[in-house]
């Protein structure tokens, strides 16, 4: 499957968007600390964000699991990177992630593989 370069996942509930959004990494610079993803298209999670009064109420469960089935369908790896902006320290985000599959460096920069098997060729 050729990937998209950008993939968006949005839930609205009363008036509010909640969003986590997708980029392809074309040229290989999202690689956490000694992990070879050369074998996979690779899309980089440039932001989980449930807005404020929304949160605490399983949207970003919801958006992240949406995220990850369309990943794993698709063949796709991911790489996300810890950086709390909201309710959440670091050490707390990254607990969540890993909930999804996703292992960590030590700067905190992590990586999902696809759980379903999937016969993926390069272009």
């Amino acid at each position: 499957m050729n990937p998209e370069q950008h993939k968006s996942f949005m839930i609205i509930h009363d008036h509010n968007i909640s969003i986590a959004d997708l980029t392809l990494d074309m040229f290989g610079t999202c690689t956490p600390d000694g992990v070879d993803l050369s074998q996979y298209h690779v899309y980089w999670v440039a932001r989980v964000n449930v807005c404020e009064r929304m949160r605490g109420k399983g949207f970003g469960k919801q958006l992240m699991t949406e995220m990850c089935e369309w990943l794993d369908v698709n063949g796709f790896a991911s790489v996300i990177g810890v950086s709390s902006y909201g309710e959440m320290n670091n050490d707390e985000l990254q607990s969540f992630y890993e909930k999804f599959g996703f292992v960590f460096d030590s700067r905190q920069i992590g990586y999902r593989l696809p759980k379903i098997d999937v016969d993926v060729v390069l272009d």
